[in-house]
């Protein structure tokens, strides 16, 4: 892409770059509504930063600020949107989001309401309201430049989602699939299993990757640290966060306060 394209559409270019190749996507999750702290994730340069608005503590009141810093950076300011409704999906987009995860997104039928939602007519219903450009005449881009940058990408983490895997990678305009193990250990009767102490859930994770790979769709999936990463980059995944901003602030903190190897006095 041209330098003189918007950071927005560098910043989506990047990761479908990535996935063009067969490469992995490293990225931040950010849960703190704070401009500031999202910039200083971007400026670390992931491959993307996600905000979540689903299980995080900012708000559609909090996007404009948070996407505007981590834009001037070129880093994809990816959303969490709270439920997969079209409206939140079109929200965050107006808000600035170069592209939305969408969580629960149980069926081929869901998947395709929320592909069409990131996408104007004729490709899809969503309505014209880029607010994140401002008031400037002209400052938004063409709807066939939005649709065609725009990253839609639903996740899969319960067994219903698991069973209709192919029907939703298979949804023309989901451009990727992410897979949340926890909720989908929870929808497993697994408890709090990771993929470390449970089988079944290794093999469910393996499952969902086989079916997003034979499609040729790039898949996701939420880790804790660059080892899990590393193991299931392995394994196909080709996007992988690695961090989220408040484990990443605590645990800096307490390397910081360690006083050789004891708690403080």
């Amino acid at each position: 892409m041209a330098a003189s394209e918007p950071a927005i559409g560098r910043s989506a270019a990047r990761l479908r770059r990535l996935w063009a190749q067969d490469k992995p996507a490293y990225g931040i999750w950010s849960m703190l509504p704070d401009p500031l702290t999202a910039e200083i994730l971007a400026v670390s340069d992931p491959d993307y930063v996600c905000v979540d608005l689903q299980h995080g503590f900012a708000t559609f009141s909090d996007l404009w600020q948070i996407t505007q810093a981590m834009r001037a950076s070129g880093v994809a300011p990816l959303v969490r949107v709270p439920t997969p409704v079209g409206s939140e999906v079109m929200k965050a987009l107006d808000l600035g989001a170069a592209g939305v995860i969408v969580p629960m997104v149980d069926t081929a039928e869901l998947a395709r309401e929320m592909a069409s939602a990131c996408r104007y007519p004729s490709r899809g219903h969503r309505s014209w309201g880029p607010t994140w450009t401002g008031v400037a005449p002209g400052a938004a881009d063409s709807p066939a430049e939005q649709d065609g940058r725009v990253v839609c990408i639903a996740m899969i983490e319960t067994t219903e989602g698991m069973a209709n895997a192919p029907a939703i990678v298979a949804t023309p305009g989901i451009d990727a699939i992410y897979i949340g193990p926890n909720d989908l250990s929870l929808s497993l009767g697994l408890g709090r299993a990771t993929w470390e102490d449970s089988s079944a859930l290794h093999d469910h994770l393996d499952h969902v990757i086989a079916v997003c790979r034979a499609a040729g769709t790039p898949v996701g999936l939420h880790c804790t640290d660059r080892a899990m990463a590393a193991y299931w980059i392995g394994r196909g995944v080709r996007m992988a966060t690695i961090g989220t901003d408040t484990a990443l602030l605590m645990d800096a903190a307490r390397q910081l306060l360690q006083r050789d190897g004891q708690p403080g006095d």
